[in-house]
């Protein structure tokens, strides 16, 4: 999977690359009565886009090649979280009406097992209901909830890559317009005159690719992180609801339910 993501980053760079302006030597209409150069087998254009991908990636210095990774991480883990984050990998309805219905004939054995087969965070639940069902339902609420919490929290954990992506990537493209930046000043200092822009254009260059490059690794680096974030927040309420119309179902009723001392009132001032 790291090497198919690594050539998606690289084609995913490479197009918003090929959409940046080009430079001024590109950009400079032909003279007049020229005739543009055509490749005899029409292919010259795609040549010339791959050349100046490579130029641009170049362009950026060394700061693109830990772009890259970072796209990469964007990649491979955005991929994950749209494959595992699922409701039918939290709480899936058909889990929670089989369970329903084994619980309702006694058969305890068999929804603990149809929870360790299921995998998910629902199946994991059903298995501390099933251990522990002759205690206060009070005290089952505290495992259920618990339980809960804690693998919730592993499925936002594993969306925080995304956000260390989105963070970290524009500080990458700040140090290549600094490194640029230098080096345009170095280049000026070294010849002694401002009167030659052109001596300036390449660092100028770098400096810019490498910003873009850091933002455009960041923005849907940040935007995919708050998707599922917001998405784990959303099937975190959808699994709480389910256990608990599960437990109201199971144990409304029951012995260890009515073993609950009711909270004492308050007594009113005489």
């Amino acid at each position: 999977m790291k090497s198919s993501s690594l050539a998606v980053a690289i084609c995913v760079l490479a197009f918003l690359f090929s959409a940046l302006p080009g430079t001024a030597e590109d950009q400079a209409p032909p003279p007049s009565g020229a005739v543009p150069a055509v490749d005899s087998q029409g292919g010259g254009k795609t040549k010339s886009t791959g050349i100046e991908i490579v130029k641009r990636f170049q362009e950026g210095g060394n700061v693109m090649w830990f772009l890259l990774m970072l796209s990469v991480v964007f990649l491979t883990y955005t991929f994950e979280r749209s494959m595992n984050l699922r409701r039918s990998k939290i709480a899936p309805d058909i889990l929670a009406e089989q369970a329903d219905a084994l619980w309702k004939k006694e058969m305890f054995g068999e929804v603990e097992a149809l929870g360790e087969k299921s995998q998910t965070v629902l199946g994991k639940i059903l298995i501390q209901l099933v251990k522990h069902r002759h205690q206060s339902l009070e005290r089952l609420h505290t495992i259920a909830g618990d339980v809960g919490a804690r693998e919730m929290r592993l499925q936002l954990q594993r969306a925080y890559p995304l956000a260390v992506a989105a963070t970290i990537a524009p500080l990458f493209g700040l140090l290549g317009t600094v490194s640029g930046m230098v080096d345009a000043f170095d280049t000026v200092a070294l010849a002694g005159s401002m009167g030659n822009p052109a001596l300036l254009a390449d660092s100028i260059s770098k400096a810019m690719v490498a910003t873009g490059a850091g933002l455009v690794v960041a923005i849907p680096s940040l935007g995919a992180y708050h998707f599922f974030k917001g998405k784990t927040v959303v099937f975190a309420i959808e699994l709480e609801e389910t256990v608990g119309d599960l437990m109201s179902e199971w144990f409304a009723g029951s012995p260890t339910a009515k073993a609950i001392p009711p909270r004492p009132a308050s007594q009113p001032r005489a």
